[in-house]
């Protein structure tokens, strides 16, 4: 089941799921969006990525598991590679990987089958993929049948 939250910040309900799922490049930046208030106000997740190797292709669709006593548990769900450095005149660039976000979420629909898990809407944007609304919902209904998905948008 999902839900859709709209126009509230992710970072006010984080301490009311099992999990909170956050996007990462594979070359370990949580540097902006909702990656860097995670990075900011759980260091113990930016402490996990920093412990995966740098810039490894191998990290696309995987997901690590970041725990500290007293604290939410939060996945960093890998599901881009690149920043558009050149972007033509009016056109978004789409950088997400779908492939890889229907890996991760794959992952952590069986890992945590029944929980309440929260994420923000995964590679929709500019800082993690530049998605496709529509595409990325349609990989969430399709993947997340045995947890509640909570979509903050």
């Amino acid at each position: 089941m999902i839900t859709v939250i709209k126009d509230v910040d992710i970072m006010e309900d984080i301490g009311k799921y099992d999990i909170t799922l956050v996007p990462a490049h594979i070359n370990n930046s949580l540097s902006n969006g909702v990656q860097r208030d995670i990075a900011l106000n759980y260091p113990y997740v930016q402490d996990a990525n920093y412990k995966t190797k740098y810039g490894d292709p191998s990290k696309m669709g995987t997901i690590v598991e970041c725990k500290c006593e007293n604290e939410p548990t939060i996945v960093i769900v890998y599901i881009f590679k690149f920043y558009p450095h050149k972007k033509t005149k009016g056109e978004i660039i789409d950088f997400c990987s779908y492939e890889s976000l229907e890996k991760c979420l794959q992952l952590v629909n069986a890992r945590y089958k029944g929980q309440r898990v929260s994420c923000p809407l995964l590679g929709c944007s500019r800082f993690d993929g530049n998605g496709d609304r529509d595409e990325v919902l349609q990989i969430m209904e399709k993947t997340c049948q045995d947890i509640e998905l909570i979509v903050y948008d």
